[in-house]
């Protein structure tokens, strides 16, 4: 620069154009925290998708197994009754022949 005014733009082109790049690196910081949200966002709502999917399918998975396992206890219920229909003439004080005398041995054949 020739004269002292050209420095003084000069020195503002150069303010101005520092400021614009400074400007331009703000906008494209904010576009990319941006992207990085919606993706987190994304993946978030796959994850939670995913994870109620899953939620779901244990839930049925334990309905089935409940249900089967009040079936078994049913049985195991109706079972014992009958159980101690049939071993209760051996408890009897008049039972002569494989009498059951105290209450262990007759909950251990009741459960066998």
């Amino acid at each position: 620069p020739r004269r002292e005014e050209d420095r003084v733009d000069h020195k503002k082109y150069k303010d101005i154009k520092e400021k614009l790049r400074r400007q331009k690196e703000r906008i494209k910081l904010k576009e990319q925290m941006d992207k990085m949200r919606k993706l987190r966002r994304a993946s978030k709502a796959k994850t939670q998708a995913r994870h109620t999917a899953i939620k779901l399918q244990a839930i049925a998975q334990s309905n089935e197994l409940t249900a089967e396992r009040k079936i078994k206890d049913s049985f195991r219920v109706n079972m014992a009754t009958v159980m101690v229909k049939i071993l209760n003439p051996y408890r009897q004080n008049d039972c002569k022949q494989g009498r059951i005398t105290n209450t262990e041995d007759f909950k251990y054949l009741a459960r066998k």
